[in-house]
């Protein structure tokens, strides 16, 4: 599942990480693991990117979750 979001701050990124360390998923073009901070950062802070959460179920999960970052 896919989903465009935009992490404004690096606390947004901080926090975006720890909501992801249970979830497989992958961020961007240059796909980076979705539970690393430095991989997170690496993307840019304030640039919209495709999160891709590698299981239905848990995208549909993850919906409510990250809905402050989703554009």
């Amino acid at each position: 599942m896919e989903m465009k979001i935009r992490l404004a701050t690096v606390q947004d990124a901080a926090m975006f990480v720890t909501k992801m360390e249970n979830i497989a998923g992958e961020l961007g073009s240059r796909t980076v693991d979705a539970k690393s901070l430095i991989g997170v950062l690496q993307l840019g802070v304030g640039q919209e990117t495709v999160l891709d959460i590698h299981s239905d179920q848990e995208g549909e999960r993850m919906k409510d979750v990250l809905k402050a970052y989703i554009v």
